[in-house]
């Protein structure tokens, strides 16, 4: 994904966010509010986590419930799990987090290509069976 159609879905996601908030202000109802606060701050955390180049939020899930913010998923490392909860730690608005991420090797394409190589090279040195059978 190019950085244009990063920014161009973040704008949507953001004029969306910002739709939806003017139209439940005009209800003027306290739950949904509340509701939209939620929706708001799952809006905010999935943008927050999606443009951070140490998360690449894209395999990450994110609820909100009354300012409990939950993030499930998989990352690929201790460390990226808890850059992903300092992150949605400091949205505004966010009262904790259940960070329920599961940190999962993911194999990178180079390591995959060299792994074929190897099967490859190993197919060629051994002996073909005969078929003449």
């Amino acid at each position: 994904m190019n950085i244009w159609t990063a920014l161009i879905v973040c704008g949507a996601l953001v004029i969306g966010g910002v739709v939806v908030t003017g139209w439940a202000n005009g209800l003027g109802n306290v739950n949904e509010h509340t509701a939209l606060n939620d929706i708001w701050l799952t809006t905010r955390t999935k943008i927050a986590l999606f443009t951070d180049a140490r998360v690449m939020g894209r395999e990450i899930n994110v609820e909100s419930t009354q300012g409990l913010v939950r993030i499930q998923g998989n990352v690929s490392s201790d460390e990226t799990k808890k850059t992903a909860e300092n992150i949605a730690k400091g949205i505004d608005g966010v009262k904790s987090v259940q960070n329920d991420l599961q940190v999962a090797r993911l194999f990178n394409r180079e390591e995959i290509k060299d792994r074929l190589a190897a099967v490859k090279l190993l197919d060629q040195t051994a002996p073909c069976p005969d078929q003449s059978n």
